[in-house]
């Protein structure tokens, strides 16, 4: 019975994660259509700058509410609290943009979007405590249909819209704003039908300041990994244009999809990692070590296989989705952010063995080095490259995070960097023959591909050893 409800659960955690991806794929897709750059690039830095406001106004209580409810706490008396802490900073948050709104004239066009779309978070917001209690209750069913609600309205909507050459920036707020509405609703519903659970009339300080005091210490993380997120997007739409926020934000989102095979596959490593390499200092199995640097080589073989692809195919795949808007515009941003990627894997195994080793101060510190970074670099390089200068700025703090990382993990050698190297330059070098040699996306593609495997053999990048240490580990 209980491998019965964990399939279960599994099940419908994925229908949920995949049905979320590919709806929001699909509005991503017909907003970038339908809408100008600049009125793209509006909604993606204000959706940016929302991003970091809510997330703060939340104070970190959502895992704790979730750890809290899991434990056993009382879900109606733990509501008094958290419907409290967003109710009166959601609406302190819009009392705020409206005084702005008042006093500042000038800001009366571009502030009423900006504020539409602040009560369509303020909204979803208000939703976040129904959803943790199901999430902490295991009641996975009840989240997949408050989660999914939102998602689905944006979609029939667009898409009618777009059937009818309707859509619009107005028309993309209000169907925004109708969707968190609607998600608001579904999750109050479901919380009182298929839950059963009410929320208890009163309020008592003692618990909402217990409540707070234990999430203070989430509050720092929560703030710099939101910034580090966000915080590319923001500042060039203070330095920059519209515009440059919109075609940035475009590759910046395919960017996040092309990684898709690592959000795959890291719930699956993780645990792998974790038994590798228990909290302490103990010594580890030297085949376990070889073991996980063939894991990481391999990481980067396909992340690079991945780049590959995406670049060669990308402005003639992009631009007829696009109506020209996107793909030569933005080719050489995706350029520039490919080479981040198999650093992103590999930050991604630096995490998992810190975090499993519980080095916890170690990840804090990374996650700060990286934001100031980030900030750094879009101070200096935004103003003179636009876009171009945010993703240059994405792909150094990636390598400071990686440079880091690898000095305080230790997990690798100079012989590992030297092996990336290699397969860095296969990947490049299989691009380019590829490109000047031939024409047609077609025949890049497989010529691409079947040179770079044939430089990854003739390098010595891959062998059968590979996959039998993976089979080795298994065992593990």
């Amino acid at each position: 019975m209980l491998k019965s409800k964990l399939l279960s659960d599994i099940s419908i955690s994925t229908v949920q994660t995949i049905l979320n991806q590919l709806s929001g794929i699909v509005v991503f897709f017909i907003i970038s259509k339908n809408l100008d750059k600049s009125s793209l690039g509006q909604i993606n830095w204000a959706f940016a700058v929302l991003m970091l406001v809510f997330p703060v106004l939340g104070f970190g209580l959502e895992q704790v509410a979730l750890k809290r409810v899991a434990t056993g706490t009382n879900p109606a008396l733990l509501m008094q609290s958290y419907l409290v802490h967003v109710g009166v900073t959601g609406f302190s948050f819009i009392g705020i943009l409206l005084i702005i709104r008042i006093w500042a004239p000038v800001l009366q066009q571009n502030g009423h979007f900006f504020l539409l779309l602040s009560v369509s978070q303020c909204l979803s917001f208000f939703a976040t405590p129904f959803k943790q209690v199901a999430s902490g209750l295991e009641k996975f069913r009840a989240l997949f249909i408050m989660t999914s609600c939102s998602n689905i309205i944006k979609v029939v909507c667009l898409l009618l819209l777009a059937l009818l050459n309707r859509v619009s920036l107005t028309a993309v707020i209000y169907i925004y704003l109708l969707a968190s509405l609607g998600e608001l609703v579904l999750s109050v519903i479901v919380y009182r039908v298929k839950l059963g659970l009410s929320v208890l009339p009163g309020f008592e300080w003692t618990y909402y300041l217990a409540f707070i005091k234990e999430a203070f210490p989430q509050l720092g993380i929560t703030i710099i990994n939101a910034s580090v997120l966000r915080m590319d997007k923001v500042l060039l739409g203070l330095i920059s244009t519209s515009v440059m926020v919109a075609e940035y934000s475009f590759s910046n989102r395919l960017f996040e999809m092309s990684i898709l095979p690592l959000w795959i596959v890291a719930p699956v490593v993780f645990p792998k990692i974790a038994k590798l390499f228990r909290a302490g200092d103990d010594p580890v199995d030297s085949w376990k070590m070889d073991y996980l640097k063939t894991f990481a080589r391999i990481e980067l073989i396909v992340a690079v296989l991945v780049a590959l692809i995406v670049n060669i195919c990308w402005k003639d795949v992009i631009d007829p989705l696009t109506d020209n808007k996107y793909g030569a515009s933005t080719k050489d941003l995706m350029l520039v952010m490919s080479f981040a990627m198999p650093l992103v894997y590999l930050n991604n195994l630096f995490w998992g063995i810190n975090f499993s080793k519980g080095r916890m101060k170690i990840i804090f510190v990374c996650i700060l080095i990286t934001f100031l970074t980030v900030v750094a670099a879009d101070v200096l390089l935004i103003p003179v490259f636009s876009a171009m200068g945010a993703a240059m700025g994405f792909l150094i703090s990636t390598i400071v995070q990686t440079i880091y990382y690898s000095g305080k993990t230790k997990f690798v050698d100079k012989a590992f960097y030297f092996h990336g190297a290699l397969i860095y330059g296969n990947g490049l070098a299989a691009g380019l023959i590829a490109t000047y040699s031939f024409s047609g996306i077609v025949p890049q593609a497989i010529i691409a591909v079947a040179i770079y495997f044939f430089l990854l053999l003739l390098t010595r990048e891959l062998s059968i050893r590979d996959w039998l240490l993976f089979r080795k580990i298994a065992d593990v």
